[in-house]
């Protein structure tokens, strides 16, 4: 995934298991509890129906791969305006 900038996902809650690795730049996770940050070669979890806001946390590009288990399907995923 690239992300610019600046750019941020809603809050949602994902029926499915997120991990990933970033490649470049600073990736943010917003939990209720707080947030956590990854740099450039740090991994990332995020457990199934966990809510989270996904955003570029950093002042450049946002390079990152992720991995959904299962795979993507609109229907698995709700959007929030707060946690």
């Amino acid at each position: 995934m690239f992300a610019p900038v600046g750019w941020t996902e809603p809050i949602v809650r994902l029926q499915f298991e997120l991990r990933g690795i970033v490649i470049s730049g600073t990736l943010g996770l917003q939990f209720a509890e707080g947030t956590l940050l990854f740099e450039k070669d740090e991994g990332f979890i995020v457990p199934a129906n966990t809510k989270v806001r996904i955003f570029n946390a950093g002042e450049s590009n946002l390079h990152l791969i992720e991995v959904l288990r299962p795979a993507y399907n609109a229907q698995r995923a709700e959007a929030f305006d707060s946690f």
